[in-house]
Parts: structure tokens; sequence; C-alpha cells
């Protein structure tokens, strides 16, 4: 009589959180219109002062004839020392570059490493959470 008791609540999670639930989540995301990508996000910088307002002023600046590269630190620095060399290299593990057109005071493209500003939601990353929550019922079941 347990073995079936388990067997249906096994049955029955598997069926809620795994699967059925994390679709439904998945799909009402896809229809809200305020779920964006990290490339839609970065898109949607296209002025100078949009690029002020929410990063503030760049960690360093580069200038050329026609353009500027406004470079953002947004990661820790991390330094390296190698034995043979007599000075530490440094490194950032996030930043944002944004190229501009000096003339008409726009973006032209950006790059980005080690950010991420999306908040759209895989649906391999629900099922997984549905798979834990699943763990953990059967477990409680269980003991």
């Amino acid at each position: 009589m347990r073995r079936i008791f388990v067997l249906s609540i096994f049955y029955l999670c598997i069926n809620s959180c795994t699967i059925v639930g994390p679709a439904i989540a998945h799909y009402q995301n896809e229809k809200r219109d305020d779920r964006y990508t990290h490339e839609e996000y970065m898109d949607s910088f296209n002025t100078l002062s949009q690029i002020v307002e929410k990063f503030g002023y760049p960690t360093s600046k580069k200038e050329f004839k026609h353009a500027e590269v406004w470079y953002f630190n947004l990661g820790e620095n991390n330094h390296i020392h190698h034995p043979n060399e007599r000075q530490n290299k440094s490194f950032s593990t996030g930043f944002i570059e944004f190229h501009i057109d000096k003339e008409f005071d726009f973006v032209t493209h950006w790059k980005s490493e080690g950010v991420d500003y999306g908040n759209k939601v895989s649906l391999g990353a629900q099922i997984i959470g549905g798979i834990i929550i699943d763990g953990l019922i059967i477990a409680l079941v269980i003991l």
C-alpha cells in the first residue's frame, strides 16, 4: 500500500512541477512585455544622455576623430602575478564598451563581457527548478 502511495506522489510530482508547471510559467513569461534579452536591453541605449542616466560616467574614455569609446569597468579587478615578469597584470571580469559617433551623439555599437542585463528565464532553468522541487517532495514523503 505504501509503495502505491509513493508511486502516486512520484507520478503527480513528475507531471506537475517538472513538466506542466514550468511550461505554463514559460508561456506566460514569454507573453509579458517587460521581458528582454541582454542584447535587447543594450540596444535600447542610443544616446550619451541615456548611457549617463543608467551607468554614470565611464571608467575610461578614448577619443578619436569622429568617434568616442566609453568603457565601464563593472567587475572586480583581478591581479595575476607571473614569476617571470616584473609587473602584475590586472584585468576586469565585467565591462561594457559603447562606441559613439561624436557628430550625431549616437551609439553606433556596444560590446560587453561578464554582465547580463536580460531578464528572460529559459524553459530549461524552470524545468530544473521543478525537478528540485519534486526531489524535495519525494524525500519528504519517503522519510
